[in-house]
């Protein structure tokens, strides 16, 4: 089970639509977490998911300076909390931990995959903050990323619990340039050097779900 599945609907570079999920199924998966920065499309996703008989686990990312936030409901009253948070603010403004929601029906992931070793203190205060206000709060990692397997999570791994997080924003390999090119598009970053020479052979297709942003390159 992946509980960290990004959708095209977080304009961050993910590839994967409603319809990407119709054969998960198959590949024996029953749960599955749908992770963005907005609500908009969480209801089209559940509904999609409880079609295919996969349990929706939706979650709901927020950035601040050091790390994001995953909040995940844990029940119905969870989920209306969420959403209402989520209406209050921009999807891509950073936040300060005290905005987010106490609530014993919502858990909450400390991401901190990219969080440098120095800041390990920051991260405690914060774990320790939650944990006292009796929120259920777990650190994530995304061994996807190289420096938090074998730098990081040897620092956390005694000292905090901790939670399997790998992001996935493509469901085949191929894809993995075409989503890296429409990131960097959609976020205005520099494009890799190894991709700068193939972005002919891939926009049309890492751009098929943005088709104002295909028209705007043309």
């Amino acid at each position: 089970m992946s509980i960290n599945i990004e959708t095209g609907f977080s304009f961050n570079g993910s590839l994967i639509k409603k319809d990407s999920l119709k054969d998960l199924s198959k590949f024996g998966y029953d749960s599955l977490g749908i992770v963005d920065d907005n609500t908009a499309f969480f209801l089209e996703f559940y509904t999609k998911l409880k079609k295919d008989n996969i349990k929706p686990i939706l979650g709901l990312r927020s950035y601040s300076k050091y790390y994001d936030y995953i909040l995940y409901p844990v029940n119905y009253d969870g989920y209306k909390e969420v959403l209402y948070y989520a209406s209050s603010k921009n999807p891509k403004d950073k936040i300060e931990r005290d905005s987010l929601p106490l609530s014993k029906n919502i858990l909450v992931v400390i991401d901190a995959t990219r969080l440098s070793p120095s800041n390990i203190e920051i991260l405690k205060e914060d774990y320790d903050y939650f944990r006292l206000n009796k929120v259920d709060a777990y650190i994530g990692v995304d061994f996807s990323y190289y420096p938090c397997e074998v730098e990081l999570y040897p620092l956390l791994k005694d000292n905090f619990k901790t939670i399997i997080i790998d992001k996935v924003k493509y469901l085949n390999k191929e894809d993995k340039e075409s989503s890296e090119i429409l990131e960097a598009i959609l976020n205005n970053h520099e494009l890799k050097e190894e991709n700068i020479f193939d972005i002919d052979e891939n926009i049309n297709y890492a751009l098929l779900p943005y088709k104002e942003y295909v028209n705007n390159y043309k």
